[in-house]
């Protein structure tokens, strides 16, 4: 009797096993979709650490080389060298740049090319790639 039980039970699971092929690939499809998320959120959340980091560079530099002050203490004027002004200018494009491709890729219609071009945006830091439509 405990055979017959034994074998009834090898012969319900080995039943489910076999009818089980669309459940197995659901669960198949959904590993794969939620690792496609966590990958995708990982790479927004780069790219807003990239972000903060360029703002606290663009903060650093963003002030003037010689700065006169008021009696008062307040800013009476700044003077900026060439080469400070480019630096700030660059560090705004960054920034310009990178807030674009995070924008796209967190849109509710984002690509994963979208989400290619945020994950080169943060490799370079919100640079233009080389060979692209780079600004010289």
């Amino acid at each position: 009797m405990a055979e017959r039980a034994l074998q009834s039970l090898r012969d319900t699971i080995d039943e489910k096993i076999a009818g089980s092929g669309p459940a197995i690939l659901e669960r198949v499809i959904d590993t794969f979709v939620e690792a496609e998320r966590d990958r995708r959120a990982k790479i927004i959340v780069s790219g807003v650490n990239a972000l903060r980091e360029l703002e606290s560079d663009l903060n650093k530099i963003n002030r003037g080389d010689v700065v006169h002050y008021t009696d008062t203490g307040g800013v009476a004027a700044q003077h900026f060298t060439k080469d400070r002004l480019n630096a700030i200018k660059k560090g705004k494009d960054k920034i310009t740049k990178l807030e674009f491709a995070l924008t796209k890729a967190m849109s509710e219609s984002a690509t994963s090319d979208d989400i290619a071009k945020l994950e080169k945006a943060v490799k370079s830091k919100g640079e233009s790639p080389k060979g692209g439509d780079d600004e010289e």
